[in-house]
């Protein structure tokens, strides 16, 4: 799980700076992991778990478990500057996600793109040209994190 996958970006960075010739971004996000754009810092929070994580309590004891056990997380003495509530959205299998809306998203930098449609997408675009999202459905453990507060 999390041990496997953990770090495999970084140890090859060498190879996507020399021979892909990635922009400095994403050198940096490999490098030293996904910073999130901050406009300004949340204030300290304490949420409770969404219903739809207390209706599944043993399928989050069971995910915590796995994840503490893999090395994605470690126990700590002092409580994190905000606790942000669990949620287990519905669907085919079930998932254990930290729901960030209510107390990040008011806080991130808003970065625009408009664009009008796939043609006027194709003018702004040429070959070589890097684009990319964020799958945070699926790929939420393969780039490294990175946070600091104040």
């Amino acid at each position: 799980m999390c041990a496997g996958v953990k770090g495999r970006l970084k140890s090859a960075v060498s190879y996507w700076a020399s021979t892909l010739d990635v922009p400095q971004f994403t050198l940096d996000t490999i490098s030293h992991g996904y910073r999130i754009p901050f406009a300004s810092y949340p204030a300290r929070c304490f949420l409770s778990n969404n219903l739809s994580a207390l209706r599944q309590p043993d399928f989050v004891v069971h995910a915590i478990s796995e994840r503490f056990d893999s090395g994605c997380i470690t126990e700590h003495s002092e409580p994190p500057f905000c606790v942000n509530p669990l949620t287990v959205p519905e669907g085919k299998t079930l998932r254990l996600l930290i729901d960030l809306r209510h107390v990040l998203n008011c806080h991130l930098v808003r970065f625009k793109f408009k664009c009008e449609d796939l043609r006027s997408l194709s003018q702004v675009l040429q070959e070589g040209h890097w684009f990319f999202t964020w799958d945070l459905k699926s790929g939420y453990h393969h780039v490294d994190t990175w946070y600091r507060h104040g």
